[in-house]
């Protein structure tokens, strides 16, 4: 014998949900004060899962009634209703994913990159003339030595790719950057 709140953590249910199922016909009752039959629950708590999903006793599923029409007008409404809910999902997480900034369109993030290197690469192309006027008083070796660190500066800054493997899923592989398979991202 075992009590209420025993019952409910063999059947993985909550109080709430067992002082529901007793209301039902057919629920085992108390043999005494808060003495249950996990045994009789379990068999009655089995009968009310079949009945609600539509299963006999004896384990077989209940047939399709209507013709063939009807019942692939129903299998087609269902895929549609399944379709429906994956493209609701997708939606949901590219927005959370827009939302959280953890998602762009990808070819305005490498254009902006690549604006941001040119105009790095013209202000360091014109700090050697603008110095040398400047300062006509330094050495020639200073010079020489700081156009050949603005040339390893332009030519660092020519080689920038920005590294967008990790900024979304299934966007690195050349095809549409906003093509994201939703379905293999991985839950939060």
């Amino acid at each position: 014998m075992a009590s209420q709140a025993e019952v409910a953590a063999h059947l993985f249910l909550s109080d709430r949900a067992i002082r529901d199922l007793k209301k039902l016909p057919g629920a085992p009752v108390p043999r005494g004060r808060g003495q249950y039959d996990l045994d009789a629950w379990r068999g009655f708590y089995i009968r009310y899962l079949r009945a609600k999903k539509g299963v006999s006793e004896d384990g077989s599923e209940p047939e399709i009634g209507g013709s063939e029409a009807e019942v692939n007008f129903r299998l087609r409404d269902a895929e549609l209703k399944v379709e429906e809910r994956a493209e609701r999902i997708a939606g949901q997480r590219a927005k959370r994913l827009v939302f959280e900034r953890t998602y762009g369109p990808l070819d305005l993030i490498t254009h902006t990159v690549q604006k941001a290197a040119s105009a790095v690469n013209s202000r360091l192309e014109a700090l050697s003339p603008r110095l040398r006027q400047a300062c006509p008083d330094l050495p020639p070796e200073a010079f020489a030595q700081l156009d050949r660190e603005i040339v390893a500066a332009c030519n660092e800054l020519a080689e920038i790719e920005p590294d967008l493997s990790d900024y979304a899923e299934g966007s690195g592989e050349g095809g549409d950057p906003w093509a994201v398979d939703f379905e293999e991202a991985p839950p939060d």
